[in-house]
């Protein structure tokens, strides 16, 4: 059945609907940046320089999962704990077991070990990317290689060797210098008011009542993040790990780089630091439903919603959530909470 949903999802027969951060790395220079002693990369038998190298660390899960974040640049965009500007910029997600980036972290496309998986989001030649703003996942035809970081004194040696079908689409090149980290300003503690009320959504003035929460993970994005399906209904709709039945409800497309755990989920396009892009949950899309049915694949009503955001709270058992979201007049379009058990679809 899961199938059938992605599939119904995908080809639009019914929308959408149907901490701990690593320090161990080199403080940044005060005075004077050490001397890059290589910077070489070759994409697409193209030659440019990388002069400089930024990464922020996240403990992503319980299980001492991290993910980490490298930036590679030709132009210094460091700006107090962010990067800000125009450079020309290589990307590369990567997670490991443990917080320390030294040793080989393989490119695995499908089906990845995703302790080990990379996302690369973007490459230099003509291009540049504007800082804050945070690269698309553009893997293009690379299916193999590797990401090699080895410790050398205060500096680093990362070399990159991804190769691919054809030759000229090859990311070849060897850095060493220091790694600048950006470390993570802490979540703020959530205003406990926002949980209190019935557990209950209104659309436009209608309300309805939220009884059940799922979250449906979703793996292997190009970007190397974890991506969810957050439905909250007013019926019971997953019999055996199946959606099944109908009901009213609101559908959240989540994308995070770790458990959703507490904390702020942004609405998509919000101005954030480069650091919050990266590591900040983000709300893409959000759909409110009135009768979906899961056998037939219809609905009453199917409406996306824009520009919702959201807090997130685990209290033991206990999932809560507050979401709204409101038009350009600033009058409410849609608001609501939940507090309760959140079933995870396998």
């Amino acid at each position: 059945m899961r199938f059938l949903l992605l599939f119904l999802l995908a080809v639009g027969l019914f929308s959408a609907c149907t901490e701990e951060v690593s320090t161990s790395f080199v403080e940044p220079p005060m005075v004077e940046e050490p001397t890059i002693t290589a910077s070489n990369f070759t994409f697409r038998v193209r030659d440019y320089s990388v002069n400089h190298a930024y990464i922020s660390s996240q403990k992503v899960s319980l299980d001492e999962e991290y993910f980490h974040h490298l930036v590679l640049t030709s132009s210094d965009v460091y700006v107090n704990n962010d990067l800000r500007g125009s450079s020309q910029a290589i990307v590369i997600n990567f997670r490991t077991r443990g917080s320390s980036i030294v040793g080989n972290h393989p490119l695995i496309r499908e089906g990845a070990d995703r302790y080990t998986a990379i996302g690369v989001l973007g490459y230099g030649g003509k291009e540049t990317t504007e800082f804050p703003q945070q690269m698309e996942a553009n893997n293009g035809r690379l299916s193999q290689g590797l990401l090699r970081i080895e410790e050398d004194g205060d500096s680093y040696i990362i070399d990159v060797d991804f190769g691919s079908e054809y030759q000229a689409e090859d990311l070849k090149g060897q850095y060493v210098g220091p790694i600048i980290p950006l470390t993570l300003p802490k979540e703020e503690v959530a205003n406990p008011e926002l949980f209190q009320g019935p557990n209950e959504f209104s659309y436009y003035g209608v309300k309805h009542d939220l009884n059940y929460a799922y979250l449906l993970p979703m793996e292997n994005h190009p970007s190397n993040e974890l991506w969810y399906y957050l439905y909250l209904s007013t019926e019971e709709i997953v019999e055996n790990n199946v959606f099944v039945g109908s009901s009213d409800l609101l559908m959240l497309v989540v994308s995070s780089n770790g458990e959703l755990l507490d904390g702020t989920v942004a609405a998509r396009g919000e101005s954030r630091t480069y650091q919050e892009e990266v590591h900040g949950k983000t709300v893409q899309s959000a759909f409110y439903c009135k009768g979906l049915n899961f056998t037939t694949g219809t609905a009453e009503a199917d409406e996306s919603v824009e520009t919702i955001s959201a807090t997130v709270e685990t209290q033991g058992e206990n999932f809560l959530i507050h979401f709204s979201s409101a038009a350009i007049s600033g009058d409410p379009v849609l608001e609501g909470r939940f507090r309760g058990a959140l079933q995870v679809i396998d």
